[in-house]
């Protein structure tokens, strides 16, 4: 069981929610949460693998890959929108599956290289589309000092065993002028914050989903994540959880009584949260500090 916080050492953590066994704990100096009780590297291989349904649909399901690639291009033009560069240059997606925004980024012009953990998705992104996806961490990748304009990282940071680890390598392959651009949900929203005060009461925390998420950052646990990177923040966008992914198909809102009242309550909470600042989700932009 991890007891001192990993980003700013305070002493002790505590259990907030446990869900599927697993103890969700808040450092309530920086207020970053962790799963203290996190599996093991093996088991998080075995985790995003065909045989565990990891991302297996999107081998052969042409609905899902057509919903897919209209979801990364919408991550392409927020990209496209805060970038100050206009010229296409050298992209890196940390956790690029099948390689969706990869396809999406170098049919605009970049030159697009790919890392992922799971040896089932990098190999349909290499053998089916061509892509240059080296499969395992980041720290373990050929990649040259000051390779990349752009690193990308789409709702991956908090999977990660090491996030600070991982900061530290991307600084090391970043150009001085590059960014990073990525998106991690965001645990102050005003979904979790609200839903995590009931739910003892309501017995669930649909925001977090161990084991894959092993961290929920906050604005403030982003910022100082970033910070001992190396990195300071450019910009931060708030935006929200889809409602299917939390809640569930209409169908599902009536699997019962209780998740009705549940899901009538919260799903306005959750569309109204990025317009008071505090969506469930976020987009961050950073650069390397000093520059």
């Amino acid at each position: 069981m991890i007891n001192d916080c990993p980003l700013c050492n305070h002493t002790p953590l505590h259990t907030i929610h446990v869900k599927n066994d697993y103890h969700l704990g808040k450092c309530d100096s920086c207020s970053l949460i962790l799963v203290r009780n996190p599996p093991s590297k093996q088991e998080l291989c075995a985790l995003y693998s065909f045989d565990a349904g990891y991302h297996k649909e999107f081998e052969t399901n042409r609905e899902l890959q057509r919903e897919k690639l209209a979801a990364v291009r919408n991550d392409y033009s927020i990209l496209e929108k805060y970038l100050d560069r206009k010229t296409p240059g050298a992209l890196l997606d940390i956790g690029c599956s099948t390689g969706f925004f990869l396809r999406v980024a170098q049919d605009k012009g970049w030159r697009c290289k790919g890392v992922e953990l799971s040896k089932d998705t990098a190999r349909i992104a290499s053998e089916k589309y061509g892509l240059e996806v080296y499969q395992g961490e980041i720290g373990d990748q050929p990649f040259n000092e000051e390779e990349f304009d752009v690193i990308t990282m789409w709702d991956v940071i908090e999977h990660l065993e090491d996030p600070l680890e991982t900061l530290r390598h991307i600084q090391r392959i970043l150009k001085k002028d590059g960014i990073i651009i990525f998106r991690t949900p965001n645990a102050d929203g005003l979904f979790p914050v609200l839903s995590l005060s009931v739910a003892s009461f309501a017995g669930q925390w649909p925001h977090a989903t161990p084991p894959g998420h092993l961290f929920q950052f906050s604005k403030r646990s982003i910022g100082r994540l970033l910070k001992e990177g190396g990195f300071e923040i450019v910009k931060t966008v708030d935006e929200r959880i889809s409602v299917s992914y939390t809640f569930g198909s209409l169908s599902e809102l009536f699997r019962s009584v209780k998740w009705l009242m549940y899901s009538t309550v919260f799903i306005p909470v959750v569309l109204v949260g990025p317009w008071l600042k505090k969506g469930d989700s976020m987009v961050i932009l950073a650069r390397r500090q000093g520059k």
